[in-house]
């Protein structure tokens, strides 16, 4: 029996050592928050068309994770870092904040159906990308009264360099970048506007 004994424990002695040095390889993860990052509160764009932003759509898969492009073009979503919202919604709030004053001074009664203009979109890129943010999309603008609209349609990708790999500076480069999204559509809208003015007849 005695010798049963000792032949059992040097079997399960190198076991046991083992389990204990797993331990230290495989150590518990610590506790890890997940912060969440927004566009920054853009200040409002100085335009004097009412402009109604419908929701865009994203075509990105990371949907609320921030989404980093790395070698071989493989995209790295990191999971504790991640966005309020998906890149659609996202840019919708943005725009519809850049767009507010025009849109909460005009009165709509004195407004007629071919003054306003409609803006709508995808985006198609929302990442990080060697050192920038790059936000790509494409975006339709309409107007015209019911039964007679016309639209221009635009694919557009914006760069902003960032200071660091961070994600805070991740997020403030994204903003910079949907605040050039902002006043590249008014200018697009400036210049329809000027071409409606020529086509208008003359009284």
């Amino acid at each position: 029996m005695k010798h049963s004994a000792a032949r059992l424990f040097r079997i399960l002695l190198p076991a046991a050592l083992a389990a204990a040095g797993g331990c230290s390889i495989f150590p518990t993860p610590d506790n890890t928050e997940t912060l969440y990052y927004d566009l920054g509160i853009p200040e409002p764009c100085a335009s004097e068309f009412r402009i109604e932003v419908a929701p865009f759509s994203s075509m990105t898969n990371e949907r609320f994770r921030m989404a980093a492009r790395g070698r071989d073009n493989i995209i790295h979503g990191l999971e504790f870092h991640k966005w309020t919202q998906t890149p659609g919604p996202l840019l919708t709030k943005y725009l519809r904040l850049a767009y507010r004053d025009a849109t909460e001074t005009a009165s709509p009664s004195a407004l007629k159906a071919d003054d306003l203009y409609h803006l709508g979109g995808t985006v198609l890129i929302f990442e990080s990308d060697k050192g920038e943010a790059k936000l790509g999309l494409r975006y339709m603008i309409s107007w015209g009264a019911s039964g007679e609209k016309k639209y221009a349609a635009r694919t557009v990708l914006v760069t902003e360099k960032m200071p660091d790999d961070t994600p805070g500076a991740f997020a403030d480069a994204m903003s910079r970048a949907a605040a050039k999204v902002s006043q590249m559509i008014l200018a697009d809208i400036r210049a329809i506007e000027k071409t409606r003015g020529k086509d208008a007849p003359q009284s």
